[in-house]
């Protein structure tokens, strides 16, 4: 099976980084075409640091009081779950069920979701299994009951998170869910010792 059979453009991802170097190998054996290019902006990306509530004060006021409140609203509807599957035999049933969370969204009407281009699909599912095969992907979830209202597809490793793709429940969006689990990450990566966030999301 192959890695690439179409194009994928990331942006703001470090090129000296792992991930990069990772993608770089990948392409050149299957001699894939690529082009790098630093952007002209800069890396897109959150600097972590702890204790927890120190970091959170450097959260904007209304973000953090929204984030609280709106957890409150979505513990009144349900449990309230945060999850990270790194790897593992739930894996693939997992990744499926983010990937139906994203067609169900505003891209399964007016873009182009995972399950409906065969070789990104491909691409994500070999990218979840390789990088966890090595302890360096995590899926996180949050849950309200036994059903995902939002995730991210991640690698993490040297320190530092890069986000691939997000996704949430639509019809919970005034509950802000991808901003709640987005706040939880940072909290889990700071406790574990990460340094650095970024948002790595292709454009398409």
């Amino acid at each position: 099976t192959t890695l690439f059979r179409s194009c994928l453009e990331i942006h703001r991802l470090p090129l000296e980084g792992p991930l990069a170097a990772g993608l770089r190998s990948a392409a050149l054996t299957r001699r894939a075409p690529l082009i790098e290019k630093e952007s002209p902006i800069g890396e897109v990306g959150v600097r972590l640091f702890g204790p927890w509530a120190e970091f959170e004060r450097t959260v904007s006021k209304n973000l953090r009081r929204d984030g609280r409140q709106q957890l409150q609203k979505l513990e009144a509807m349900g449990k309230v779950a945060f999850e990270v599957i790194g790897g593992g035999p739930r894996l693939a049933d997992e990744l499926e069920a983010c990937f139906a969370l994203e067609a169900k969204g505003w891209k399964g009407q007016s873009g182009v979701p995972i399950h409906a281009d065969p070789a990104a699909h491909r691409f994500y599912r070999l990218l979840a299994e390789r990088t966890s095969a090595r302890g360096h992907f995590a899926l996180y979830q949050l849950r309200l009951d036994d059903r995902v209202i939002a995730y991210e597809y991640d690698l993490r490793g040297n320190g530092r998170i890069d986000c691939l793709k997000i996704g949430y429940d639509e019809t919970l969006s005034r509950h802000s869910p991808g901003t709640i689990l987005r706040l939880m990450i940072f909290r889990q990566a700071i406790e574990r010792g990460e340094a650095s966030y970024s948002d790595a999301r292709p454009m398409s």
